[in-house]
């Protein structure tokens, strides 16, 4: 049965392959984010009558993940800075977002991880990572099931 009313933040998680389609979420994340646009081309002419006229264009899509670095996590922040370094990788992943929830929205499809930080916080604070993902290609939105 899919969540009712407004979804609770911490269920709500990015997910990465790890081998054989075993998906695994990004350990001690605090935020998340996916988000999709829409770039429509321009076909205004001299016969547009001074309107603006728009086709159809690319869209767009990105993950950004931030939390906190933990490098006993099953899969962290050290997992995804491996795949952007391996020479074969070189940071592609498939992903999924998620409340892995029966019933709720699953979406997900490849990209390439674009960037990693790493910051200490400060003196006596907790250290934390920010990780964007560039999708590429279509994207496949269904539903969680058992």
């Amino acid at each position: 049965m899919p969540t009712t009313g407004p979804i609770n933040g911490t269920l709500l998680k990015v997910y990465r392959d790890t081998g054989s389609s075993t998906f695994v979420a990004l350990g001690h994340a605090t935020t998340n984010s996916f988000s999709a646009s829409h770039s429509p081309r321009s076909i205004t002419s001299q016969d547009s009558g001074g309107n603006d006229e728009s086709l159809e264009g690319l869209r767009s899509y990105s993950i950004s993940v931030s939390g906190f670095v933990a490098d006993d996590a099953t899969e962290g922040v050290a997992e995804y800075l491996d795949a952007l370094i391996s020479n074969s990788d070189r940071g592609a992943i498939t992903w999924q977002y998620t409340t892995n929830v029966t019933g709720d929205r699953l979406i997900s499809g490849d990209g390439w991880i674009e960037s990693i930080e790493k910051s200490n916080g400060g003196p006596e604070e907790t250290a934390t990572f920010n990780i964007s993902i560039k999708v590429t290609g279509a994207i496949t939105a269904t539903t969680v099931s058992v």
